[in-house]
């Protein structure tokens, strides 16, 4: 027993110093003197386990907290007092953070150590200037939200601020005038929201962006003139752009909003200046003629006795080496089978045909548009069938297109539903069968329109 005693107090002895960082403790601060008490009452506790709310009419400062490094999250609400959260200084982590209506409170300082949060929720501080102090920050496993900070000019303090895994929401910020701070982001894992802020003249912060999801909203920006800083987000997780109110706005011609253009997925463009007035408009502009190399405006194929017949038209071209002819027997699997020289630079309608003299029942083509500089990109994949026997299968073709006042639609089925729509999914024109005649496009506005044909769908431009 003689030996085992020291052994056992000094297993205890360890033991308590092991779980003396760490506490669970009643963590709602709502006086001064509660956050004075905190390193008396809980001596060595560094790690609050539990959700620290600080919210009280007479607190003025955090300095009782001076040791804790981590907290399950921390909420620092409604403080009329409250001028600084320096005590902080020592916070390495934490879970979610939201920080809310303090008015006096005009800096972070005291979150300097800060590397990685989750949640991170800076709204309604009146008295807010800068986000210098958390300079550390690379990683927020969550949502970022700023709004409705009145004096903050801009983000920085966030420079190295690497990933947000959820949402960014900047919104109803009075004196914004740049994304600043935000230059090494290059993940959003969720939507990105940017509205309401009067004087913000520049996302440009946002080039190193590359990727984002669900949609992507700019309303109401009524000093913003142009996307830049877009330009090298992949918005193909992107269901859907809105760009609305911004009066100033005359420039969304960014590579990633005329990539999406080309796309049948919902854009709203409305109510900008006169550049960025609508999708027809935008997709129009020299800037995305000059962002998209080439703009492939119809793409079909064709079973013929001689093989199977594709034809394609541009009406612009930048750059353009030529197409790759692609094909597949699963639509996954492709392989080259010919190659078509471009016309480099042209800013009229060309028109390209091939035929693949080897069909089969069922083949899959796509288009590998490649540039001069040997950059690519893939067209959309279309299938032509062939009965056994070799006799034709009903296709549908579309002329002419670019439409000057009519558009044609050819098919041996003439039993098909169709419905021509703006980008924005609106019908202009429908019906459960083709019709005899060409469809009359002269009442329509000039621009990009998507034509439904049973199954089948084609890019139609508009220039009448």
């Amino acid at each position: 027993m003689r030996l085992c005693l020291p052994l056992l107090l000094l297993f205890v002895l360890m033991v308590s110093r092991a779980e003396a960082g760490v506490c669970t403790v009643n963590s709602e601060f709502n006086t001064q003197t509660s956050i004075d008490n905190f390193s008396i009452s809980h001596p060595g506790c560094t790690a609050i386990s539990n959700p620290v709310v600080v919210s009280g009419s007479d607190i003025t400062n955090l300095n009782g907290l001076a040791g804790v490094t981590s907290v399950a999250s921390l909420n620092i609400l409604n403080n009329p007092l409250l001028t600084s959260i320096s005590g902080l200084s020592s916070l390495t982590s934490a879970g979610d953070i939201n920080i809310e209506n303090n008015p006096l409170l005009a800096t972070l300082t005291g979150l300097n150590e800060l590397v990685s949060s989750g949640n991170f929720r800076v709204v309604f501080s009146a008295g807010l200037t800068s986000l210098s102090a958390v300079s550390k920050l690379t990683t927020i496993n969550g949502f970022l939200s700023i709004g409705n900070d009145p004096l903050l000019q801009d983000l920085t303090g966030l420079d190295n601020l690497k990933t947000i895994t959820g949402q960014v929401a900047i919104g109803a910020n009075n004196n914004l005038v740049s994304l600043n701070g935000l230059n090494n982001l290059t993940l959003i894992g969720d939507y990105l929201y940017i509205s309401y802020n009067p004087k913000l003249t520049s996302i440009a912060a946002l080039s190193n962006l590359t990727s984002m999801s669900h949609y992507l909203q700019l309303d109401y920006n009524t000093s913003l003139t142009s996307l830049a800083g877009l330009e090298n987000v992949n918005l193909s997780s992107v269901s859907y752009v809105r760009l609305r109110y911004s009066d100033m706005l005359s420039m969304c011609g960014v590579k990633s909003i005329c990539y999406f253009l080309t796309t049948t997925k919902t854009i709203h463009i409305t109510e900008n200046a006169a550049g960025c007035a609508s999708p027809e408009v935008v997709l129009q502009s020299n800037e995305c003629q000059i962002a998209l190399p080439v703009g492939l405006t119809s793409f079909f194929g064709e079973s013929k006795p001689d093989g199977n017949r594709l034809t394609w038209t541009t009406s612009w071209e930048s750059g353009n080496a030529g197409f790759s002819v692609e094909r597949s027997r699963n639509a996954r699997q492709f392989e080259p089978i010919a190659f078509l020289d471009g016309t480099g630079n042209s800013k009229i309608e060309n028109t390209y045909t091939f035929t693949d003299p080897q069909p089969e029942k069922q083949l899959y083509y796509r288009l590998k548009q490649i540039d001069h500089d040997q950059s690519f990109e893939y067209s959309r994949i279309i299938s032509v069938k062939r009965e056994e026997g070799g006799s034709d299968i009903k296709t549908v073709s579309v002329f002419p297109n670019p439409s000057r006042g009519q558009l044609s639609i050819e098919s041996e089925n003439r039993n098909q539903a169709f419905s021509l729509q703006t980008l924005d999914g609106k019908t202009v024109k429908s019906g459960p069968q083709l019709p005899a005649g060409p469809i009359d496009t002269s009442r329509l506005h000039d621009g990009t329109y998507v034509l439904k044909v049973g199954n089948d769908v084609f890019k139609v431009v508009v220039a009448n």
